[in-house]
């Protein structure tokens, strides 16, 4: 008969040495009750041990610092201060630090199993009991990891409501649809659901409703606009997603009209605090719309939302519309869509060698669109 052999393992190394790693090891330190070196019993004789020691340590500090008709002493105030100082420390049991830290860790032991909270620190035990005040982070800790856009919020009616005769509503939707850094993991035009990037970008792509083909990097309203000034298509010539030290993402794209006109676009959108530099200036005069972005950022942010800000600039007779369409840009008559993939393929090679990214985000001329409000929904 065959003698079944047990296999033989070496480990080579744990994984407990990343922040998850250290909180398992305390988890199994816990678990085996190590260092609970001390009962009940025992640590009432210590704090009598403590008591006695700390009256003969009073009373000899007390005889060397006070001077009596009886006993008179010569030597210097200081010398009294350093052997007090001696006495104070030698009152000190040696076993004193051990049996804090044992009921320190039997104290994190109990917590762990009556309330499900892992310390790690046992000496954060001690700290917690001076904390009056805890502040969680909203994003993936009392919230969801995902954020949805639920709402865009735009300047009041008596400022501009338009930008190159297109509604502010439209132009959110086409900074949306345009001014992302979305990648496709799908084959299938328009499959919305198979992006992956800026999980931001996915939420207000989908918010727009337009059709986005990564395929041509192009998008397309669901439905067909009212007016020949709105856009009826736009392809992305060049996206610089979001960057963590400018706080903005920013793109360039090109917009085909209802009419057959096209436009070139540069869209930014970034932090409210970043982006309130780019659209006024010391010496703008408009400060009632001024005034209407900084309430509107204090109502947001009380409310809940996270508030991105909304910049458009036109850039059709610009020296980067020169750069990216030296023959200018394509009119009525390159309908056809070799033609005009080919204008749009050029520019694309064009923007990668000469646009950077403060071209566009860095211009004093942004116009504000508005604000696009994300919500996180609470945890189950």
């Amino acid at each position: 008969s065959k003698v079944s052999v047990p296999p033989i393992f070496l480990a080579l190394r744990t994984g407990s040495y990343s922040s998850r790693g250290e909180i398992l090891q305390s988890l199994l330190k816990t678990r085996l009750n190590l260092g609970a070196i001390s009962n009940r019993g025992v640590e009432w004789d210590s704090i009598r041990l403590i008591a006695v020691l700390a009256v003969f340590a009073f009373g000899a500090c007390a005889y060397l610092l006070i001077d009596s008709t009886i006993n008179a002493r010569d030597d210097s105030i200081f010398k009294r201060i350093v052997q007090c100082t001696r006495i104070a420390v030698a009152s000190v049991p040696s076993d004193l630090p051990a049996s804090l830290s044992a009921s320190a860790r039997e104290c994190a032991s109990i917590l762990r199993d009556e309330s499900d909270a892992i310390c790690s620190v046992s000496g954060s035990l001690v700290e917690s009991s001076m904390v009056n005040m805890v502040v969680f982070d909203k994003t993936g800790t009392l919230t969801a990891d995902t954020q949805q856009l639920i709402s865009t919020v735009h300047p009041p009616s008596s400022e501009k409501e338009f930008f190159d005769g297109v509604p502010f509503e439209t132009v959110s939707k086409v900074i949306f649809a345009g001014g992302h850094s979305l990648v496709s993991m799908s084959s299938k035009k328009g499959s919305k659901s198979d992006f992956v990037g800026d999980p931001l970008d996915a939420s207000a792509l989908s918010y727009s409703g337009w059709n986005y083909s990564p395929q041509d990097k192009s998008a397309t309203p669901p439905e067909k606009p009212v007016k020949k000034e709105y856009p009826a298509k736009i392809w992305q010539i060049k996206s610089f997603p979001f960057n963590s030290d400018k706080k903005m993402s920013s793109a360039v794209v090109l917009i085909k009209k209802q009419d057959g006109k096209y436009r070139l676009w540069a869209v930014v959108k970034g932090s409210s605090d970043v982006m309130r530099r780019q659209f006024f200036q010391n010496d703008d005069p408009d400060q009632q719309l001024r005034h209407w972005y900084e309430d509107k950022i204090k109502t947001l942010g009380k409310s809940g939302y996270r508030s991105i800000a909304l910049g458009t600039v036109d850039i059709t007779y610009s020296k980067i519309a020169k750069m990216l369409f030296p023959a200018g840009l394509p009119d009525d008559h390159d309908t056809q869509d070799n033609a005009l993939q080919g204008y749009i393929k050029i520019a694309r090679g064009y923007a990668v060698r000469l646009i950077h990214r403060d071209d566009i985000e860095q211009t004093s001329s942004l116009c504000l669109n508005g604000f696009a409000c994300f919500e996180a929904p609470m945890r189950a």
